[in-house]
Protein backbone atom coordinates (compact mmCIF):
# COMPACT_ATOMS: atom_id res chain seq x y z
CA UNK A 1 0.00 0.00 0.00
CA UNK A 2 1.06 3.42 -0.92
CA UNK A 3 1.44 6.29 1.82
CA UNK A 4 -0.87 8.30 -0.83
CA UNK A 5 -3.86 6.06 0.28
CA UNK A 6 -4.17 8.20 3.13
CA UNK A 7 -5.35 11.70 1.55
CA UNK A 8 -6.48 12.76 4.99
CA UNK A 9 -5.50 11.68 8.36
CA UNK A 10 -7.61 9.02 9.22
CA UNK A 11 -8.03 9.78 13.21
CA UNK A 12 -8.56 13.37 12.59
CA UNK A 13 -9.61 13.96 9.14
CA UNK A 14 -6.90 16.36 8.31
CA UNK A 15 -5.19 16.91 4.91
CA UNK A 16 -1.96 14.69 4.16
CA UNK A 17 0.05 15.06 1.27
CA UNK A 18 2.90 12.41 -0.07
CA UNK A 19 5.31 13.85 2.41
CA UNK A 20 3.17 13.64 5.39
CA UNK A 21 4.73 11.17 7.91
CA UNK A 22 2.90 12.24 11.10
CA UNK A 23 -0.45 14.34 11.10
CA UNK A 24 0.47 17.93 12.14
CA UNK A 25 -2.96 18.01 13.83
CA UNK A 26 -3.19 15.01 15.98
CA UNK A 27 0.22 14.33 15.97
CA UNK A 28 -0.58 10.62 14.60
CA UNK A 29 1.83 8.69 13.20
CA UNK A 30 0.52 7.85 9.32
CA UNK A 31 3.17 5.83 8.57
CA UNK A 32 2.48 3.28 11.40
CA UNK A 33 -0.94 3.48 10.20
CA UNK A 34 -0.05 2.07 6.94
CA UNK A 35 2.62 -0.37 8.27
CA UNK A 36 -0.62 -2.06 10.29
CA UNK A 37 -2.45 -2.37 7.46
CA UNK A 38 -0.23 -3.92 5.31
CA UNK A 39 0.69 -6.54 7.86
CA UNK A 40 -2.94 -7.05 9.77
CA UNK A 41 -5.93 -7.95 9.13
CA UNK A 42 -8.59 -5.30 7.88
CA UNK A 43 -10.63 -6.08 11.19
CA UNK A 44 -7.43 -5.70 13.22
CA UNK A 45 -6.17 -2.18 12.14
CA UNK A 46 -9.97 -0.54 11.79
CA UNK A 47 -9.91 -1.64 15.42
CA UNK A 48 -6.67 0.42 16.48
CA UNK A 49 -7.74 3.55 14.30
CA UNK A 50 -10.85 4.00 16.33
CA UNK A 51 -9.01 3.66 19.57
CA UNK A 52 -6.84 6.79 18.20
CA UNK A 53 -9.93 8.14 17.29
CA UNK A 54 -11.42 7.91 20.73
CA UNK A 55 -8.03 8.98 22.04
CA UNK A 56 -8.51 12.10 19.96
CA UNK A 57 -11.73 13.15 20.68
CA UNK A 58 -11.45 12.70 24.42
CA UNK A 59 -8.29 15.03 23.78
CA UNK A 60 -10.57 17.79 22.34
CA UNK A 61 -13.33 17.67 25.07
CA UNK A 62 -10.48 17.78 27.59
CA UNK A 63 -9.80 21.39 25.95
CA UNK A 64 -13.16 22.27 25.90
CA UNK A 65 -13.69 22.46 22.52
CA UNK A 66 -17.05 21.60 20.97
CA UNK A 67 -15.97 18.63 18.77
CA UNK A 68 -18.58 16.60 16.55
CA UNK A 69 -18.17 12.70 16.12
CA UNK A 70 -19.61 13.52 12.87
CA UNK A 71 -16.94 15.38 11.60
CA UNK A 72 -13.38 15.11 12.93
CA UNK A 73 -11.84 17.60 10.94
CA UNK A 74 -13.29 20.58 12.80
CA UNK A 75 -11.94 19.72 15.68
CA UNK A 76 -8.43 21.33 14.38
CA UNK A 77 -10.02 24.36 13.19
CA UNK A 78 -11.92 24.92 16.25
CA UNK A 79 -8.64 24.34 18.51
CA UNK A 80 -7.08 27.44 17.20
CA UNK A 81 -9.83 29.74 17.46
CA UNK A 82 -10.81 28.26 21.21
CA UNK A 83 -7.40 28.83 22.49
CA UNK A 84 -7.12 32.41 21.10
CA UNK A 85 -10.95 32.39 22.75
CA UNK A 86 -9.53 31.00 26.21
CA UNK A 87 -6.20 33.41 26.24
CA UNK A 88 -8.26 36.43 25.93
CA UNK A 89 -10.79 35.03 28.51
CA UNK A 90 -8.20 34.24 31.10
CA UNK A 91 -6.87 37.82 30.96
CA UNK A 92 -10.84 39.08 31.52
CA UNK A 93 -11.04 36.73 34.99
CA UNK A 94 -7.42 37.71 36.22
CA UNK A 95 -7.90 41.26 35.39
CA UNK A 96 -11.35 40.71 37.78
CA UNK A 97 -9.53 38.89 40.26
CA UNK A 98 -7.33 42.23 40.40
CA UNK A 99 -9.78 44.86 40.55
CA UNK A 100 -12.53 43.61 42.39
CA UNK A 101 -13.13 44.47 46.42
CA UNK A 102 -14.30 42.45 48.98
CA UNK A 103 -17.07 44.90 49.83
CA UNK A 104 -18.79 44.01 46.26
CA UNK A 105 -18.29 40.08 46.84
CA UNK A 106 -20.07 40.46 50.37
CA UNK A 107 -22.99 42.64 48.73
CA UNK A 108 -23.41 41.29 45.36
CA UNK A 109 -24.33 37.30 44.48
CA UNK A 110 -23.67 37.87 41.07
CA UNK A 111 -20.06 39.35 41.60
CA UNK A 112 -19.26 35.93 43.66
CA UNK A 113 -21.10 33.54 40.97
CA UNK A 114 -18.36 35.73 38.63
CA UNK A 115 -15.35 35.45 41.30
CA UNK A 116 -15.52 32.11 41.33
CA UNK A 117 -15.97 31.28 37.40
CA UNK A 118 -13.10 33.31 37.29
CA UNK A 119 -11.04 31.04 39.51
CA UNK A 120 -8.68 28.47 37.72
CA UNK A 121 -9.36 24.69 38.96
CA UNK A 122 -6.60 24.78 41.23
CA UNK A 123 -7.74 27.62 42.67
CA UNK A 124 -11.50 26.18 42.71
CA UNK A 125 -9.71 23.18 44.67
CA UNK A 126 -8.78 25.12 47.02
CA UNK A 127 -11.18 27.16 47.80
CA UNK A 128 -13.37 23.70 48.42
CA UNK A 129 -10.83 22.13 50.44
CA UNK A 130 -10.84 25.29 52.64
CA UNK A 131 -14.89 24.67 52.86
CA UNK A 132 -14.63 20.83 53.04
CA UNK A 133 -16.73 20.46 50.32
CA UNK A 134 -16.07 18.23 47.26
CA UNK A 135 -18.66 19.83 45.14
CA UNK A 136 -18.99 23.56 43.75
CA UNK A 137 -19.52 25.69 46.87
CA UNK A 138 -23.29 27.30 47.43
CA UNK A 139 -23.47 31.26 47.64
CA UNK A 140 -23.66 31.15 51.22
CA UNK A 141 -20.25 28.62 51.61
CA UNK A 142 -18.73 31.42 48.95
CA UNK A 143 -19.38 34.26 51.72
CA UNK A 144 -18.21 31.80 54.64
CA UNK A 145 -14.74 31.90 52.49
CA UNK A 146 -14.81 35.48 52.16
CA UNK A 147 -13.98 35.13 56.23
CA UNK A 148 -11.34 32.14 55.93
CA UNK A 149 -8.72 33.28 58.52
CA UNK A 150 -6.46 29.98 57.77
CA UNK A 151 -5.65 28.72 54.20
CA UNK A 152 -3.50 26.35 52.27
CA UNK A 153 -2.48 26.24 48.86
CA UNK A 154 1.12 25.00 49.16
CA UNK A 155 1.84 22.25 46.77
CA UNK A 156 -0.44 23.40 44.23
CA UNK A 157 0.50 24.61 40.62
CA UNK A 158 -0.46 28.19 41.33
CA UNK A 159 1.85 31.11 39.65
CA UNK A 160 -0.83 33.92 41.44
CA UNK A 161 -2.14 34.32 44.76
CA UNK A 162 -5.09 37.41 43.24
CA UNK A 163 -7.93 34.92 45.02
CA UNK A 164 -6.25 36.12 47.95
CA UNK A 165 -7.10 39.71 47.58
CA UNK A 166 -10.29 39.74 49.22
CA UNK A 167 -9.68 37.92 52.10
CA UNK A 168 -9.10 40.45 54.88
CA UNK A 169 -9.54 38.42 57.67
CA UNK A 170 -6.49 36.08 56.97
CA UNK A 171 -4.18 35.19 59.44
CA UNK A 172 -1.86 32.25 58.31
CA UNK A 173 -1.28 31.48 54.83
CA UNK A 174 0.29 28.27 53.38
CA UNK A 175 1.61 28.86 49.66
CA UNK A 176 5.05 26.96 50.00
CA UNK A 177 6.63 24.97 47.44
CA UNK A 178 4.12 26.26 44.49
CA UNK A 179 5.30 28.61 41.46
CA UNK A 180 4.17 31.70 43.16
CA UNK A 181 5.52 34.45 41.09
CA UNK A 182 5.16 37.39 43.48
CA UNK A 183 3.41 38.04 46.45
CA UNK A 184 1.57 41.63 45.69
CA UNK A 185 -2.47 39.96 46.74
CA UNK A 186 -1.08 40.23 50.26
CA UNK A 187 0.35 43.58 51.04
CA UNK A 188 -3.06 45.10 52.25
CA UNK A 189 -3.49 41.78 54.60
CA UNK A 190 -3.17 43.57 57.65
CA UNK A 191 -4.36 40.93 59.95
CA UNK A 192 -1.75 38.37 58.54
CA UNK A 193 0.39 37.30 61.19
CA UNK A 194 1.98 34.32 59.82
CA UNK A 195 3.47 33.24 56.07
CA UNK A 196 4.64 30.08 54.92
CA UNK A 197 6.56 30.75 51.83
CA UNK A 198 9.18 28.99 51.17
CA UNK A 199 10.34 27.33 47.71
CA UNK A 200 8.86 29.57 45.82
CA UNK A 201 9.32 31.82 42.52
CA UNK A 202 8.92 35.07 43.54
CA UNK A 203 12.11 37.81 44.09
CA UNK A 204 11.00 40.56 46.17
CA UNK A 205 9.62 41.27 49.90
CA UNK A 206 8.08 44.72 49.08
CA UNK A 207 4.39 43.73 49.42
CA UNK A 208 4.82 42.82 52.80
CA UNK A 209 6.66 46.24 53.89
CA UNK A 210 3.54 47.20 55.85
CA UNK A 211 1.88 44.10 57.52
CA UNK A 212 2.98 44.95 61.05
CA UNK A 213 1.56 42.34 62.25
CA UNK A 214 3.30 40.34 60.76
CA UNK A 215 5.16 37.10 63.41
CA UNK A 216 6.57 34.35 61.13
CA UNK A 217 7.89 34.77 58.03
CA UNK A 218 9.42 31.53 56.15
CA UNK A 219 11.02 32.86 52.65
CA UNK A 220 13.61 30.04 52.26
CA UNK A 221 14.50 28.98 48.56
CA UNK A 222 13.29 31.67 47.03
CA UNK A 223 14.78 34.86 44.69
CA UNK A 224 14.38 37.26 46.97
CA UNK A 225 17.59 39.20 47.53
CA UNK A 226 16.79 41.94 49.74
CA UNK A 227 15.89 41.91 53.50
CA UNK A 228 15.42 45.67 53.66
CA UNK A 229 11.35 45.47 53.13
CA UNK A 230 10.81 43.78 55.98
CA UNK A 231 12.97 45.92 58.36
CA UNK A 232 9.99 47.76 59.78
CA UNK A 233 8.35 44.47 60.71
CA UNK A 234 8.48 45.01 64.47
CA UNK A 235 6.54 42.03 65.27
CA UNK A 236 8.19 39.48 63.43
CA UNK A 237 9.59 36.85 66.07
CA UNK A 238 10.22 34.10 63.26
CA UNK A 239 12.59 34.88 60.27
CA UNK A 240 13.82 31.70 58.17
CA UNK A 241 15.50 32.84 54.74
CA UNK A 242 17.92 30.08 54.22
CA UNK A 243 18.86 29.12 50.64
CA UNK A 244 18.51 32.78 49.37
CA UNK A 245 21.62 35.00 47.56
CA UNK A 246 20.97 37.67 51.13
CA UNK A 247 24.38 38.65 51.72
CA UNK A 248 23.05 41.55 54.47
CA UNK A 249 21.28 41.25 57.57
CA UNK A 250 21.24 45.01 58.19
CA UNK A 251 17.14 45.35 57.86
CA UNK A 252 16.81 43.18 61.15
CA UNK A 253 18.98 45.36 63.51
CA UNK A 254 15.72 47.22 65.44
CA UNK A 255 13.90 43.70 65.28
CA UNK A 256 13.99 43.08 68.65
CA UNK A 257 11.19 40.70 68.97
CA UNK A 258 13.24 37.96 66.59
CA UNK A 259 13.61 34.78 68.51
CA UNK A 260 14.73 32.47 65.81
CA UNK A 261 16.29 33.10 62.55
CA UNK A 262 17.63 30.85 59.97
CA UNK A 263 20.30 31.91 57.42
CA UNK A 264 21.72 28.81 56.20
CA UNK A 265 23.42 28.85 53.05
CA UNK A 266 23.31 32.47 52.14
CA UNK A 267 25.82 34.83 51.75
CA UNK A 268 25.64 36.59 54.70
CA UNK A 269 29.38 37.18 56.37
CA UNK A 270 28.88 39.91 59.44
CA UNK A 271 26.26 38.57 62.32
CA UNK A 272 26.99 42.63 63.65
CA UNK A 273 23.28 43.49 63.14
CA UNK A 274 22.52 41.05 65.58
CA UNK A 275 24.02 42.63 68.46
CA UNK A 276 20.84 43.92 70.22
CA UNK A 277 18.80 40.92 69.68
CA UNK A 278 18.41 40.04 72.79
CA UNK A 279 15.38 38.00 72.72
CA UNK A 280 16.94 35.81 69.90
CA UNK A 281 16.80 31.93 70.88
CA UNK A 282 17.65 30.19 67.86
CA UNK A 283 20.22 31.15 65.08
CA UNK A 284 21.06 28.79 62.31
CA UNK A 285 24.13 30.27 59.62
CA UNK A 286 25.36 27.27 58.61
CA UNK A 287 27.02 27.16 55.34
CA UNK A 288 27.51 31.09 55.44
CA UNK A 289 30.38 33.41 54.90
CA UNK A 290 30.74 34.26 58.83
CA UNK A 291 33.89 33.89 60.27
CA UNK A 292 33.49 36.20 63.63
CA UNK A 293 30.51 35.13 66.34
CA UNK A 294 31.77 38.29 68.40
CA UNK A 295 28.45 40.26 68.16
CA UNK A 296 26.60 37.42 70.00
CA UNK A 297 28.65 37.67 72.91
CA UNK A 298 25.47 39.59 74.48
CA UNK A 299 22.57 37.53 73.57
CA UNK A 300 21.94 35.96 76.91
CA UNK A 301 18.83 33.92 75.78
CA UNK A 302 20.50 32.06 72.88
CA UNK A 303 19.86 28.26 72.90
CA UNK A 304 20.39 26.91 69.95
CA UNK A 305 23.19 27.94 68.13
CA UNK A 306 24.55 26.28 64.95
CA UNK A 307 27.76 27.30 62.67
CA UNK A 308 28.51 24.24 60.53
CA UNK A 309 31.13 24.85 57.47
CA UNK A 310 32.02 28.14 58.56
CA UNK A 311 35.23 30.28 58.88
CA UNK A 312 35.07 30.31 62.74
CA UNK A 313 37.98 29.79 64.73
CA UNK A 314 37.10 31.15 67.62
CA UNK A 315 34.23 30.99 70.68
CA UNK A 316 35.48 33.42 73.04
CA UNK A 317 31.95 35.11 72.40
CA UNK A 318 29.65 31.82 74.15
CA UNK A 319 31.30 31.87 77.03
CA UNK A 320 28.65 33.83 79.19
CA UNK A 321 25.92 32.40 77.08
CA UNK A 322 24.74 30.13 79.67
CA UNK A 323 21.11 29.26 78.32
CA UNK A 324 23.08 27.31 74.97
CA UNK A 325 21.37 24.10 74.74
CA UNK A 326 22.24 23.25 71.51
CA UNK A 327 25.82 24.11 69.58
CA UNK A 328 26.80 22.48 66.03
CA UNK A 329 30.30 23.66 64.89
CA UNK A 330 31.22 20.56 62.88
CA UNK A 331 33.28 21.30 59.73
CA UNK A 332 34.83 24.74 61.26
CA UNK A 333 38.48 25.24 61.81
CA UNK A 334 38.13 25.85 65.63
CA UNK A 335 40.71 24.28 67.70
CA UNK A 336 40.13 24.94 70.82
CA UNK A 337 36.66 24.99 73.06
CA UNK A 338 37.52 26.54 76.39
CA UNK A 339 34.69 28.87 76.36
CA UNK A 340 32.35 25.91 76.78
CA UNK A 341 33.79 24.85 80.02
CA UNK A 342 31.06 26.84 82.11
CA UNK A 343 28.06 26.29 80.03
CA UNK A 344 26.26 23.66 82.41
CA UNK A 345 22.97 23.69 80.24
CA UNK A 346 24.73 22.46 77.18
CA UNK A 347 22.67 19.17 75.83
CA UNK A 348 23.85 18.21 72.48
CA UNK A 349 27.12 19.37 70.82
CA UNK A 350 28.53 18.85 67.57
CA UNK A 351 32.36 19.62 67.01
CA UNK A 352 33.39 16.76 63.95
CA UNK A 353 35.54 17.49 61.17
CA UNK A 354 37.20 20.17 63.53
CA UNK A 355 40.71 20.45 64.79
CA UNK A 356 39.26 19.61 68.27
CA UNK A 357 42.34 17.82 70.03
CA UNK A 358 40.94 17.23 73.56
CA UNK A 359 37.35 17.69 75.22
CA UNK A 360 38.77 18.71 79.00
CA UNK A 361 36.67 21.31 79.42
CA UNK A 362 33.23 19.45 78.74
CA UNK A 363 34.34 16.86 81.56
CA UNK A 364 31.92 18.46 84.23
CA UNK A 365 28.95 19.59 81.78
CA UNK A 366 26.60 17.29 83.36
CA UNK A 367 23.90 17.55 80.84
CA UNK A 368 25.33 16.46 78.29
CA UNK A 369 23.16 13.95 75.55
CA UNK A 370 24.70 13.67 72.69
CA UNK A 371 27.81 14.38 71.61
CA UNK A 372 29.85 14.00 67.71
CA UNK A 373 33.56 14.25 67.80
CA UNK A 374 36.22 13.29 64.64
CA UNK A 375 37.47 9.74 65.08
CA UNK A 376 41.18 9.39 65.93
CA UNK A 377 41.42 13.17 67.51
CA UNK A 378 40.79 12.80 70.88
CA UNK A 379 43.54 10.51 73.20
CA UNK A 380 41.65 7.51 74.14
CA UNK A 381 42.73 7.71 78.08
CA UNK A 382 40.02 10.81 77.71
CA UNK A 383 37.27 9.68 75.92
CA UNK A 384 37.24 6.75 78.19
CA UNK A 385 36.91 8.89 81.27
CA UNK A 386 34.36 11.24 79.54
CA UNK A 387 32.25 8.10 78.92
CA UNK A 388 32.56 7.06 82.82
CA UNK A 389 31.47 10.50 83.63
CA UNK A 390 28.53 10.66 81.63
CA UNK A 391 27.06 7.09 81.15
CA UNK A 392 23.54 8.37 79.64
CA UNK A 393 25.60 11.20 77.00
CA UNK A 394 25.79 9.45 73.32
CA UNK A 395 29.30 9.95 71.71
CA UNK A 396 29.49 9.43 68.17
CA UNK A 397 32.61 9.31 66.48
CA UNK A 398 32.97 10.40 62.70
CA UNK A 399 35.50 9.28 60.08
Amino acid sequence: MEQNTYNQCPVCGYPLTMQSAVCARCGNDILEDISSLDQQSQEFHHQNIEEKKAAWYTRCLTEKLNVSTNDPASCGAKSHQESARQSFTRTDEIAYLDSISRAELLKESNARKKWWNALTADWKEIVKTTLKVVRDPSDQELLDFLETTHLRCDNRRIHNLLPLRVLEHLQQLRCDESPVENLDPLQHLEKLRRLYAFDCDFSSLEPLRHLAGLKLLWISSTKITSLEPISNLLNLEELYCSETVIDDLSPLKKLIKLEKLSCYKTEISSLEPLTDLENLIELGIDNSNVIDITPLSKLRSLEYLRCNKTGIKDIEALRELSDLRELSLANTPLSNIDPLEELANLEELDLSNTAISSIAPLMHLQNLEKIELSAGRIPQEELERFIELHPECEVLLKA
